[in-house]
C-alpha cells in the first residue's frame, strides 16, 4: 500500500502516471531513507496518500540536488494532470538532472 498512487487508493481509473507516482515514491525513500506517505494503520495510510503533502525533501535529506527535488515533487503530484504525462518525459528531466550534476 505505500507504494499506491492517490487515484488507486480511491478506486478510480490509472494509467501510466499512477505507476510515475509509485516511482516518485521509490525515489524518495532512495533520497532520503523515509518514506513520503505514512499511517498507524492502513486506513490512516491510504488518507495521506490520497489527502496529504509529502514532506520535501528539502527538509528530510536537505543535499539532495534541486533538480532531484524538482523531479521527486513532480512525481508525488496528487493530482494525475501535474505529474509527467509519460515515462519518457521523467526520464528526458532525469538526464537533465544528471547532465547538470556531471
Amino acid at each position: 500500500p505505500n507504494y499506491m498512487s492517490p487515484e488507486q487508493v480511491a478506486g478510480k481509473k490509472v494509467d501510466g502516471r499512477s505507476d510515475l507516482f509509485s516511482l516518485g515514491v521509490v525515489f524518495y525513500e532512495l533520497l532520503s531513507g523515509k518514506k513520503p506517505f505514512k499511517g498507524e494503520s492502513i486506513t490512516s495510510l491510504m488518507y495521506a496518500i490520497a489527502n496529504t503533502t509529502h514532506v520535501s525533501l528539502a527538509e528530510t535529506a536537505p543535499k539532495v540536488p534541486e533538480c532531484c527535488l524538482q523531479i521527486v515533487d513532480k512525481l508525488l503530484s496528487k493530482g494525475v494532470s501535474r505529474r509527467f504525462k509519460t515515462a519518457a518525459q521523467a526520464i528526458k528531466q532525469m538526464q537533465a538532472c544528471q547532465d547538470e550534476l556531471t
